[in-house]
């Protein structure tokens, strides 16, 4: 079992992403960053995190497991689709472990999206005039 937590960084914006494993109290860093937000996959493997950038923000997918032995970026700047200066917020992962919804302001205002693990492909699902969808959640 582990415990994902966040402390800050050097600067008043950084923080440093750290897993506690509770079966050896074994302590890992795995990131440091502008870090806006983070998601466990229900399975416990992954974790997504939304990091600010130069370029604006991204999804880091992170492998986990359960010993701290493989932690992995992947689909790190993986999105062609996305322009920079993009904000992004709100990340959650689907029961299944193979989708990411979150919530990104690609046009001026906030939409919701999915990321399709499988296929690295982004879909929009919400397209409304003057209203920002935020704060994305997952039903059993």
């Amino acid at each position: 079992m582990l415990i994902l937590f966040l402390t800050k960084g050097n600067s008043q914006r950084e923080n440093i992403l750290w897993a506690a494993s509770l079966v050896d109290e074994q302590l890992i860093q795995i990131r440091v960053g502008e870090i806006k937000d983070i998601a466990t996959s229900p399975q416990g493997d992954k974790l997504a995190i939304i990091i600010h950038t130069d370029k604006g923000d991204q999804i880091e997918v992170i492998r986990l497991d359960q010993n701290l032995t493989s932690i992995q970026v992947i689909d790190h700047n993986n999105f062609d689709a996305i322009p920079e200066n993009l904000i992004m917020q709100d990340i959650a992962w689907s029961n299944d472990g193979h989708n990411l919804g979150f919530s990104a302001d690609f046009s001026g205002q906030f939409d919701l999206y999915l990321f399709q693990e499988t296929t690295q492909k982004i879909i929009q699902l919400t397209d409304t005039n003057a209203i920002h969808e935020i704060g994305i959640n997952w039903s059993p």
